[in-house]
């Protein structure tokens, strides 16, 4: 929300325009608290007239930018109440989507056989007792498409940008597509001779792959500054972890002053003596417990 262009509208039942003290002091305080979060109300006359009064109580609050309101209407009367109509027009960007989407077909052997089959038993009867060409090819058309859609059915994918892969070389993106290329061979063939290529293929593909996938990690490290840092980001990456987003301590008391700190260095500090003691400070409580405890029965 904290970069989103909104637009309020509705009655809001405070009147903008009154001159009153008391109805004063809440249009300020309404004022105020659009102000602190970036809004303005954007109409600048009565929104609802009566035979004796002419309020302001509809309003149109936005946080978007002034250059970007084209036009504003705030009292068009269309006889049906005695609040007005307001209209306002705004020139919206377009905001591209991170993800983008594109249309395919289902398409493979199977399907290819049952889409043959059934226009192998077409008839075309409608074909032979017209004449007209141009009724012909619509005809020919319609049946023909209706078949293909009902066979390739089609599939809404995402094509946003993926993560590539640093360690993965061209070398090894073509030892990939022969590989399936290979599967593909097998899936086809009975010959033992073809899955033993396969299998054998397949087995110097993956060592590959570890060796390039391990050496890029190791160069990684050996160029980071903090080795330790990059280290742990291989192992969370690996591991699928995500980054969280840091807690921030805003504050904290200082147990020796009662103060309360907010500078970083001032809490690090706090937080350092507390962990440096903690331990004196347990064995010290502790004994006074004992010594409490020898004192009643001593």
């Amino acid at each position: 929300m904290k970069h989103s262009k909104i637009l309020v509208c509705g009655d809001f039942n405070i009147d903008f325009l009154s001159t009153d003290f008391r109805k004063k002091t809440v249009k300020r305080k309404l004022k105020g608290l659009l102000d602190e979060y970036g809004f303005r109300n954007i109409l600048k006359n009565a929104t609802r007239v009566t035979f004796s009064s002419e309020t302001m109580i509809d309003y149109l609050v936005t946080n978007i930018e002034e250059a970007k309101v084209i036009s504003v209407q705030d009292s068009i009367d269309l006889a049906l109440s005695d609040h007005h109509m307001q209209s306002v027009e705004i020139n919206v960007e377009k905001i591209r989507a991170e993800n983008t989407f594109r249309t395919c077909r289902v398409v493979n052997e199977v399907l290819q056989k049952k889409f043959n089959d059934l226009l192998g038993k077409e008839t075309w009867e409608e074909l032979k007792l017209e004449t007209d060409f141009n009724t012909k090819f619509r005809i020919f058309h319609d049946k023909y498409k209706n078949i293909y859609d009902s066979i390739f059915i089609e599939k809404r994918v995402n094509v946003g940008k993926k993560p590539k892969n640093k360690w993965m070389s061209k070398g090894l993106k073509i030892s990939s597509k022969n590989m399936r290329c290979l599967n593909s061979e097998r899936k086809k063939s009975s010959d033992l001779q073809v899955m033993q290529h396969f299998l054998e293929y397949k087995r110097i593909y993956r060592k590959l792959l570890r060796q390039a996938k391990r050496k890029y990690h190791d160069e990684c490290i050996q160029n980071a500054d903090n080795k330790s840092k990059a280290t742990w980001k291989i192992v969370n990456s690996e591991l699928g972890k995500t980054k969280n987003k840091k807690t921030e301590i805003l504050s904290l008391e200082n147990p020796v002053t009662g103060e309360i700190s907010t500078l970083p260095k001032e809490i690090a500090n706090i937080l350092n003596v507390y962990y440096r003691d903690i331990a004196q400070n347990t064995n010290s409580n502790r004994m006074e417990k004992i010594d409490q405890k020898r004192s009643k029965f001593g």
